[in-house]
């Protein structure tokens, strides 16, 4: 049953009910059309009897006419005549009736017809000479009915008993098909919900697993079934996927942005600071300035220098160059020894794995950067601890990130009640890369872990079956 698609499935049961209805249908109008036949049968006896009815009656008619004309004179017998005429042409078409014509026997109808022609009115007509033809007529016909109705009523009881016969075996079948019917109807619609149902809870079952949907929450809003249920979660689905692809524009144009001002910094500001700057140069060689003019040229120039180096860190928080350049690696490096230059009093140990960036493609590059810094200055802010550790490792077909201290730690909840935008934008960028992280417990005897899975395209892992780890570690 498993083998059938789901749509054979459902039409499976219904054809099982109507092939074989249909099959009782046309048998039952193949046997209503034997009954019509022997109906017509029995009714062109009783045409043919009926005839020899009329054609009795019109016999004595014609006999009790005679003699009233043979007693009658002027335009009474004249109107005798004209009803003997009409009764003698009745006579003789009765007995030229079809139906009598198919059921009677040949010869003996012939000699009825003989008889009837010599009592047909014509003109000068003996009606002395009719009445002992009229006797003779009025038994041989009265013998050929009762001769066909004998075999009419035969027939007839013969029609009963097949009609009777028929109606029987028809019932029969149909009980028995749609007996058979129902059993099989009943046997399959079970075991296509068996199979059915099986399939569509485990669905169901995914779904809800895939919208975080606890069976308390299913419970709670009373589903008809689980297609009410299936219903529900993709339409959660859907609108998490458009809330993500909202997050993913909404952080591609920040991204955007961030590039923008970046190159506005990059051409405009610090291409004016170094005009500036040679300027200076220029005045400061000049042998016309004084020593104590000259001296303040310099920290003028000293200033200008920490100018440039702040903007070109600035530049690279707002648009990490070394990331497109040198990779992920580099960029987070680069970052650490600039920013921990200043502090030196912290310990790190950054391990990731050799060729990560071949697993990420740019946006993913660029949003797991950062998260990673996020969680940097929120450690180096927040955490007052004396040692974390950045790990990005693949296992298996996952990319595993870690981030730990051994600072203070933090209340989850209570983080999230504040105005802060950190842990929203951890979490809006791990939603654009489809990564999954969580807050555990550090290792350390104090702190928080920070762990995160982004899952790696099949085609990318087999192409690169083996990668080797590199360690840089930094000490005080």
């Amino acid at each position: 049953m498993r083998s059938l698609p789901l749509t054979y499935q459902i039409i499976l049961a219904p054809m099982v009910l109507i092939i074989p209805i249909l099959f009782v249908i046309l048998l039952t109008l193949s046997y209503l059309n034997n009954i019509g036949r022997q109906n017509d049968t029995v009714r062109d006896w009783a045409h043919a009897t009926d005839q020899l009815q009329i054609s009795m009656s019109s016999i004595r008619s014609l006999q009790d006419t005679s003699e009233l004309v043979q007693d009658s004179s002027g335009p009474e017998a004249e109107e005798l005549v004209f009803d003997y005429m009409e009764k003698s042409r009745l006579l003789n078409e009765s007995l030229k009736h079809p139906s009598l014509l198919d059921k009677a026997d040949k010869e003996t109808l012939h000699e009825l017809q003989i008889l009837t022609s010599k009592v047909q009115y014509r003109d000068n007509l003996d009606f002395t000479s009719i009445t002992p033809v009229l006797a003779a007529l009025l038994p041989r016909v009265d013998y050929l009915y009762r001769s066909l109705q004998a075999q009419k009523r035969r027939i007839y009881i013969d029609s009963n008993e097949d009609i009777s016969r028929i109606t029987s075996q028809l019932a029969t079948i149909s009980i028995s098909v749609l007996g058979i019917c129902v059993l099989l109807g009943i046997i399959l619609s079970m075991l296509i919900k068996k199979s059915t149902g099986h399939r569509l809870k485990t669905l169901t079952t995914s779904a809800s697993n895939l919208c975080n949907r606890s069976a308390s929450d299913i419970a709670a809003r009373k589903p008809r079934d689980e297609l009410d249920e299936l219903a529900s979660c993709l339409s959660l689905i859907s609108q998490r996927q458009l809330n993500l692809l909202a997050t993913e524009k909404l952080l591609e144009g920040a991204e955007d942005e961030r590039r923008r001002i970046a190159m506005d910094i990059h051409d405009q500001f610090l291409s004016d600071v170094a005009n500036i700057t040679r300027r200076l140069d220029e005045i400061e060689q000049s042998p016309d300035v004084p020593q104590a003019d000259r001296e303040k040229l310099q920290l003028i120039q000293n200033n200008l220098r920490d100018l440039t180096t702040n903007l070109r860190a600035i530049i690279d928080d707002l648009h990490p160059s070394s990331l497109n350049i040198l990779g992920l690696e580099a960029a987070i490096r680069s970052f650490l020894e600039r920013k921990l230059s200043t502090n030196p009093s912290i310990d790190y140990f950054l391990s990731i794995d050799k060729d990560i960036d071949i697993y990420l493609d740019e946006r993913q590059c660029l949003n797991l950067y950062r998260i990673i810094l996020e969680l940097i200055n929120n450690i180096l802010r927040h955490a007052h601890c004396s040692r974390f550790e950045v790990n990005l490792q693949r296992v298996d077909e996952t990319l595993i990130l870690t981030v730990e201290d051994n600072g203070i730690g933090f209340d989850l909840q209570q983080a999230l009640k504040k105005s802060g935008h950190g842990l929203v934008n951890i979490n809006q960028r791990a939603m654009a890369i489809q990564a999954e992280y969580q807050w555990l417990t550090s290792r350390f005897s104090s702190g928080s872990c920070f762990k995160l899975s982004i899952p790696i395209k099949e085609t990318i892992v087999k192409s690169n079956t083996s990668v080797d780890n590199k360690v840089i570690a930094h000490g005080k």
